[in-house]
């Protein structure tokens, strides 16, 4: 992703570079001697530049398209849920309880929980396995009046309007993501075209200091803007790629009511606040929360804090006894992260031999053992960030 070469919001930037060629324009004769390129028609085209770059779609108006799909995704992901949470009593009562995890599994009870995080791709993986279960189970599920002869269809037609809506809203963050590139590019070359005039004016006027002065980024930003209040802004980067996240993350500065969202770039920024020593929380889908210690904030400032975030992924399973098919309770799952013991990460069987737990994204073993039963060792595997990993196991019961 383009990054922005410039360090100041996009409107002071218009602003500097207006005022930055009119000094130029004041001073034509000046600059015409050191570089013949330098005449008024030059300084208008630039100034033409300017306007451009203006005129492009700003934020609120590039992410109006994929916000109003966000919405139409949203709620359609909201009717999915309820659906599901329907299909799930039908299931209760359709299935004896030795057999009902099974069912609910199969029916796509794992994605569940992601799908109500606004996981889109959850969403649609839960609608699938949904479908295809009250497909091959019609006829227990309706047995005894239990399911509804309707619902296979409303739901059926839940899934299929889901899935143009997802591509509407993926398409939509796609072109928003162009268009930012755009801009921001379009940003890029005024502010790189300004600080080469202004780099040829410091070298005009090295014996005049007020004059030199007009042509310093710095001084021009500090005349647009003035001195200001404080705040606080910075560059979110994922810790194992170091680019910027490309999820919407949420700052926080703890203990007040200062927050704000991070940009399709990773960038955020929290403006006004007043001088002080604060702490920053981060939170981002598939990532691990994170924290600062105390940022000092001085008037008149703005204060930089990048931050790296981890990236989680999520293993599931279920243990069973490979003699009798039954489930292994307080089996211990270690996952070994990099042949490395101290990154280990340990989950127990529940009294359904099921287990979860959130991962740092990498490379795992996953070690199994319980009394009685032959320890197990699962070949390596890879976690990437957002993913989630099913592991189901059978354990052979030790000889005695």
């Amino acid at each position: 992703m383009l990054q922005p070469i410039y360090h100041c919001s996009q409107a002071d930037l218009y602003e500097a570079c207006r005022v930055g060629w009119s000094a130029c324009s004041a001073n034509i004769d000046s600059f015409t001697l050191l570089k013949p390129k330098y005449t008024l028609t030059y300084v208008t085209d630039r100034l033409a530049e300017v306007d451009a770059a203006k005129d492009m779609l700003d934020n609120e108006q590039r992410i109006e398209d994929s916000k109003t799909a966000r919405v139409a995704l949203k709620n359609k992901a909201t009717e999915a849920l309820d659906a599901w949470q329907k299909l799930k009593r039908y299931i209760s009562d359709a299935y004896p309880k030795d057999l009902l995890q099974i069912k609910l599994s199969t029916a796509g009870q794992k994605y569940y929980q992601k799908a109500a995080n606004d996981d889109w791709g959850a969403v649609e993986r839960l609608l699938n396995n949904g479908n295809i279960f009250i497909t091959a189970n019609t006829a227990n599920l309706t047995a005894n009046n239990n399911m509804p002869s309707t619902f296979a269809a409303s739901f059926a037609a839940i899934k299929l309007s889901f899935t143009p809506l997802y591509v509407a809203f993926t398409t939509a963050e796609q072109n928003d993501e162009v268009e930012t590139e755009a801009k921001i590019q379009a940003n890029n070359d005024i502010y790189a075209k300004l600080i080469r005039m202004f780099k040829d004016g410091q070298v005009i006027f090295t014996q005049s200091r007020a004059l030199r002065r007009q042509f310093v980024f710095e001084q021009v930003l500090l005349t647009v803007k003035g001195p200001g209040v404080a705040g606080i802004r910075g560059l979110i980067t994922d810790n194992q790629t170091n680019r910027p996240i490309t999820v919407q993350a949420r700052v926080s500065v703890y203990n007040t009511t200062y927050t704000t969202n991070s940009d399709s770039n990773g960038r955020y920024e929290i403006s006004p606040v007043a001088a002080g020593s604060y702490y920053l929380q981060f939170f981002a889908p598939n990532y691990y929360d994170a924290g600062t210690g105390p940022i000092a904030i001085e008037t008149g400032t703005i204060k930089t804090v990048n931050i790296s975030l981890v990236p989680q992924g999520y293993i599931f399973g279920r243990i069973t006894d490979g003699t009798t098919g039954n489930p292994v309770e307080n089996v211990n799952v270690v996952a070994e992260k990099d042949s490395n013991p101290v990154n280990d990460v340990l989950a127990v069987t529940d009294t359904n031999g099921n287990y979860s737990h959130t991962l740092v994204a990498g490379s795992y073993v996953l070690k199994i053992s319980k009394a009685g039963y032959a320890d197990m060792q699962v070949a390596l595997f890879t976690v990437a960030r957002g993913q989630t990993i099913t592991k189901d196991l059978q354990m052979t019961p030790a000889h005695t």
